[in-house]
């Protein structure tokens, strides 16, 4: 009876995590090209704070269950770094939601150090995920200061 009892503990623990919404990560585009951006160290990337952003998350707790939300849209543009919305699981949110006094995108000066992102979006035949292009961007309070691209090999990706 107990070892029934703890194997249907374990498939229901099992089949909650199968289910569990992915996590959400800052979106990145430049050009053409879009994907996700890190910073160096780990996982996402700095949002302004302010009062009203804090009450909203606090609000909005539980709303989305994908991990990291809200996360940063971004687009490197005219060398910069620009903060155009943010992001849930229901989809973009206008910066204007979140920060009183924000019309439009802003560039990211309270951003500085170095960053990954990932472009180029691919699936392969086993259904693994591949970037044709990794940047690493050195960006210091907005201002992109230089950009190494590594193309990666996504010849095993469907076409």
């Amino acid at each position: 009876m107990t070892q029934r009892l703890l194997l249907a503990v374990l498939c229901l623990i099992a089949a909650g995590a199968a289910h569990a919404t992915p996590a959400l990560f800052d979106r990145y585009t430049d050009g053409e090209q879009t994907g996700q951006i890190f910073a160096e160290k780990c996982c996402y990337l700095d949002l302004p704070e302010d009062p009203r952003m804090r009450e909203l998350r606090r609000q909005r707790l539980g709303s989305c269950s994908a991990a990291g939300a809200p996360v940063g849209v971004f687009r490197r543009e005219q060398g910069k770094l620009w903060l155009t919305a943010l992001a849930e699981c229901g989809g973009e949110i206008p910066l204007k939601t979140h920060y009183e006094g924000l019309q439009g995108p802003v560039v990211a000066t309270w951003l500085s150090g170095t960053f990954k992102a990932y472009v180029g979006h691919c699936y392969t035949a086993a259904a693994q995920h591949k970037y044709a292009v990794t940047q690493v961007l050195v960006i210091e309070q907005g201002v992109v200061k230089s950009v190494n691209e590594i193309h990666n090999d996504i010849s095993d990706c469907k076409r």
